[in-house]
């Protein structure tokens, strides 16, 4: 039988297709080991930086110091700042990590959503309140109670365990202690000229700006490690642009509709704004200085998801607040006062406070919440696991650069 000889020019065409073909079985062949190469890379990284942590851990969660070599700890308004460097490399890396209260026997180790110090007489309950968590109180009990012609609703709440609560709360352990120690600028580099635009590595020594008059952050774009001092007063724009920076001053008042994700510390007054945001993980602090009494103010619609902790003891007989989170205002976190809160908006994690007040209609009502929330939904759970207060470790909450 004769054979039929195929013509060139398909031959030609066979040809070129099996070489595409070979090509792209040889690229994904290497997509894949380029993949798994990088997978291993990876997580042999992660896991020697998470060995590198545990290792070190009691070693560097001691007393602070200003050491910027090696192992060392400092205070960065409601947190702590912890940095390593992993031998024979440049590599060094350091985690933002809770300082936080001494250790007490939670329920199931878990932070309570509520800690009200034993003080006489009950926690009431009125209008559109609604509570759900473990709750300690005093005797475990909780009253509803009808205020200025307010009756309680009734709304549904959730699952609820009551405790009793202690006679004073936990003793807050780490962080900064008194306000002269915030002010202290002795191991910074300072700034002549306030910056309109910074960003500044945590792997480096602090740079801090102070001014002795009102400092005001308009169009300044900040990021880092970085800190600004008033001795008076600091007033933050909605069009600043702050990530992580430290503000200092006797008084800090966050503009409206401001988004921001910093650390604020004062002795008089921090106020945010109308529907301002303090986004995780962000800090207020008031710190004792003479017979000043801290104030911290959370006006309609702000929020702020972090820390917010208030120092100032209250003053006997002396009923006004010393933290006062307004109506449609929401605290994502934890909530650490020394003094009096009126609470009238939400708190999605954990409130440990000396008293609640409500202030209505010219009447001062004790240890009373109207219209607040505390909820425990399931994300602040996961957000609380960091803030376990059972371990003398402080927990990791972000990494910084």
């Amino acid at each position: 039988m004769k054979k039929t000889k195929l013509p060139s020019h398909l031959k030609a065409n066979a040809l070129q297709y099996t070489l595409i073909i070979g090509v792209v079985i040889f690229i994904l062949v290497l997509s894949i080991i380029l993949y798994f190469h990088f997978n291993t890379l990876v997580g042999y990284t992660t896991d020697l930086k998470v060995k590198q942590i545990r290792k070190n851990q009691d070693t560097f969660l001691q007393e602070p110091s200003f050491a910027y070599e090696g192992l060392a700890i400092k205070n960065w308004g409601a947190f702590q700042i912890t940095t390593s460097s992993k031998e024979g490399d440049v590599e060094q890396w350091g985690p933002l990590t809770l300082a936080g209260m001494t250790a007490q026997k939670w329920h199931q180790g878990k932070l309570p959503q509520l800690h009200l110090e034993n003080n006489p007489g009950s926690l009431q309950i009125s209008g559109s309140t609604r509570m759900e968590g473990v709750l300690h109180v005093p005797n475990e009990i909780i009253k509803t109670s009808n205020v200025a012609g307010r009756i309680y609703e009734g709304r549904a709440s959730g699952n609820i365990l009551l405790r009793s609560s202690q006679d004073r709360l936990p003793k807050y352990r780490g962080g900064l202690s008194t306000f002269q120690e915030a002010m202290d600028s002795t191991k910074d580099s300072i700034l002549t000229e306030l910056p309109t635009q910074l960003t500044h590595s945590f792997l480096k020594k602090t740079v801090v700006y102070r001014d002795a008059e009102e400092i005001i952050l308009t169009d300044n774009k900040l990021t880092g490690n970085i800190k600004i001092i008033s001795d008076r007063r600091i007033t933050v724009s909605h069009s600043a642009q702050l990530k992580d920076v430290l503000l200092i001053a006797p008084t800090i008042e966050i503009a409206p509709r401001s988004v921001m994700q910093a650390h604020l510390v004062g002795t008089d007054s921090l106020i945010l704004n109308k529907n301002a945001h303090l986004q995780f993980p962000s800090s207020m602090t008031t710190l004792v200085k003479e017979e000043n009494q801290g104030r911290i103010l959370l006006k309609e619609k702000s929020r702020v998801d972090g820390l917010i902790n208030q120092f100032s003891l209250p003053k006997p007989k002396v009923y006004v607040p010393n933290l006062e989170i307004s109506d449609g205002a929401i605290v994502n976190g934890l909530i650490y006062n020394l003094g009096i809160t009126q609470l009238k908006g939400t708190v999605n994690g954990s409130i440990f406070t000396h008293k609640f007040v409500a202030l209505e209609k010219g009447s001062v009502y004790i240890n009373l919440i109207l219209d607040g929330e505390i909820r425990n939904p399931e994300w602040t759970s996961k957000l609380l696991d960091l803030f376990d207060l059972k371990s003398p470790k402080n927990q990791p909450i972000q990494w910084l650069y």
